[in-house]
């Protein structure tokens, strides 16, 4: 009796044999469809959370690190009021971190008869002295002065480091809309800021600027040289 020896690569060659094709994996075909959040592209991302509100979006950045990071996109903290006030110095030490460095239009309102909001209301200017995003600035103070301890020295060097860090936002961005707020401390330094946005590359950008005041003691009208 002879043998055939017949090798199974010829035998796979051949047209008349038929063997089962391997069966796929329905593990990977599951892995391959399921939609992961967290891989989505970030152009998608940003464009699902411009459709949030400010809430909203706060609430979704909680999903994931990616969200989270989208949070703080640029485009969503174009126009941000900060309120300094007593009862919410924890929130408002939120909002400066994460929003400070990248707003383009920023309003301060604060409580000027408050040494803590005060202080607060400090930190946020130095962090918009180095923002280069900044258009605007509006201040509203609560009154129209200061309440600083009238120790010469602490009042001096308060008044004199919120003067150098509004100069310095005068001087860093051509800002469009510039208000100070009815606050007589503020508007005894006025030349200095005019002369600072008028310096500036682009002076003919500015289209709003406030610099009234109502006078805290009627008796006592300092005459502006401007």
């Amino acid at each position: 009796m002879s043998h055939v020896h017949v090798k199974y690569k010829e035998m796979g060659n051949d047209t008349g044999c038929f063997w089962p094709k391997p069966k796929k994996s329905k593990i990977a075909s599951t892995k391959q469809l399921t939609a992961r959040w967290d891989t989505l592209p970030t152009i998608i991302l940003h464009d699902i959370f411009s459709y949030l509100s400010i809430k909203d979006r706060i609430n979704a950045s909680s999903t994931c690190h990616m969200w989270r990071q989208s949070l703080y996109h640029p485009k969503f903290w174009r126009n941000v009021t900060f309120q300094i006030y007593s009862d919410n110095i924890e929130r408002a030490q939120y909002l400066r971190n994460t929003a400070a460095h990248v707003v383009s239009n920023a309003v301060i309102r604060f409580d000027s008869l408050s040494m803590p909001c005060l202080n607060e209301f400090m930190i946020l200017l130095e962090e918009l002295a180095t923002n280069d995003n900044l258009n605007s600035l509006i201040l509203e103070p609560s009154h129209c002065r200061l309440e600083i301890p009238h120790v010469l020295g602490i009042y001096t060097e308060f008044a004199s480091q919120v003067h150098q860090l509004l100069a310095e936002i005068c001087r860093r961005r051509p800002l469009q809309y510039f208000s100070l707020g009815l606050n007589e401390e503020l508007l005894q330094h006025m030349p200095n800021y005019l002369e600072l946005l008028a310096g500036n590359r682009r002076p003919n950008k500015l289209q709003t600027l406030g610099l009234a005041s109502v006078k805290d003691d009627p008796a006592n009208y300092l005459i502006s040289t401007c």
